[in-house]
């Protein structure tokens, strides 16, 4: 849950940079697309409690899905209409929008049922969904074929970042020594997305002051939920 406040800032970001230099930017475009993040985000929480339900039965029974609070198929019911609900409204936002949606939604699920069981390639794949969220800010702003190159610049940023992260936190709850703040580290990623919005003159600095609100919000839920 401390996670989400970072989300909306990865398609906020990608959608200032991509309106560069335009002389009118439609900002309602960019809604559909920072619903359709959250969602897919969310769904691919869920779906990841459900593919460690057998080593959280083992080592974390106290968690709802192998303490029998909420059902596994019904949890994975819920993520798969959330996924499909975010993928539908990405579609709002216009053809290359709703194609970006329905390749992060492949990168969710490669991530949760497969990829994370090979280290390297997880940490990639983590970083992807990150810069994929990003670009699918950009694709709902115009098309990719007439984005500045800061687009794919603050992408690769974006996703070597938390691709760093996430090889950080992979051995995280074995660790006895050498421990660091993994929430922490995810959270500033909102401080990157602001700095990206801000280079959209006076329109991406009020952005960049909305996706700063995040980081209160993230704290709070951070005494409440892990992070990780």
């Amino acid at each position: 849950m401390p996670n989400l406040p970072t989300v909306p800032g990865d398609p906020l970001a990608g959608f200032v940079l991509a309106s560069l230099g335009q002389a009118e930017v439609q900002w309602i475009r960019v809604l559909p697309a920072v619903a359709a993040s959250l969602l897919l985000y969310i769904a691919g929480m869920i779906w990841n409690d459900c593919a460690d339900y057998e080593e959280d039965c083992r080592e974390r029974p106290q968690r709802p899905l192998p303490s029998g609070r909420i059902d596994r198929r019904r949890a994975a019911a819920v993520a798969g209409r959330l996924a499909a609900v975010g993928v539908g409204l990405a579609w709002l936002a216009g053809l290359y929008a709703g194609l970006f949606a329905v390749g992060l939604l492949s990168l969710v699920l490669a991530y949760d049922f497969g990829s994370r069981r090979v280290r390297q390639l997880g940490f990639l794949n983590m970083g992807t969904c990150r810069g994929v969220s990003l670009l699918l800010g950009a694709a709902a702003a115009q098309p990719p074929q007439e984005w500045p190159p800061a687009v794919a610049v603050a992408a690769a940023g974006v996703g070597l970042y938390i691709t760093a992260v996430t090889w950080l936190a992979v051995d995280e709850t074995q660790r006895k020594e050498l421990k660091i703040n993994i929430g922490l580290l995810i959270r500033l990623l909102i401080v990157i997305q602001a700095g990206l919005c801000a280079c959209g003159g006076r329109d991406g600095l009020a952005v960049a002051a909305l996706v700063l609100l995040g980081w209160p919000v993230s704290v709070l839920l951070g005494k409440r939920f892990y992070a990780t």
